[in-house]
């Protein structure tokens, strides 16, 4: 799990490969999932936040 300094747990959306969302989490290379709508990407780290019962800091646009 990725945590900032403040104890967060970090995702990051950028748009990638096919102009698709990818999500990922901080300090890990791969992708963990990728969306064609921006909304699903932010619904899906909000989720794996919620799992992961840290505080939430997403990246992305």
């Amino acid at each position: 799990m990725s945590l900032d300094q403040k104890g967060a747990v970090s995702f990051h959306i950028i748009r990638g490969i096919g102009k698709k969302w990818q999500v990922t989490e901080e300090e890990f290379e791969k992708t963990l999932v990728c969306f064609v709508k921006l909304e699903d990407a932010k619904d899906y780290a909000n989720e794996m936040a919620s799992i992961k019962k840290g505080p939430q800091r997403f990246n992305g646009r």
